[in-house]
């Protein structure tokens, strides 16, 4: 199962939850696994599921062709198979989160 919002670990990568710990009276939030102090992290927009992959939108048209299930998003026009998980066709326009990866 994928979460989309948690804490990042500098050595785990992104956790789900988070252990308190106190360090010289200050509370920390830390790495269950190896104790290291984590921020706050959320998954971009179009890194999730049901998301468009250029723009993050989530409004879609679908078609069958040819027996495969395209998604065509209805922000910036990317198609995708659904069956073959690929793009066949790039959106017109990126969003500011997808020019960053």
């Amino acid at each position: 199962m994928t979460f989309n919002k948690g804490f990042y670990c500098p050595t785990c990568g992104p956790i789900p939850k988070s252990k308190k710990r106190t360090i010289k009276k200050v509370q920390y939030d830390t790495c269950p696994g190896c104790g290291e102090i984590v921020t706050p992290w959320e998954r971009p927009l179009n890194e999730r599921a049901g998301r468009c992959q250029n723009c993050g939108g989530a409004s879609f048209t679908l078609a069958i062709v040819k027996h495969h299930l395209l998604r065509c998003c209805k922000c910036c026009k990317q198609v995708y198979d659904v069956d073959a998980e690929k793009v066949i066709r790039k959106g017109e326009k990126e969003h500011e989160s997808a020019k960053t990866l």
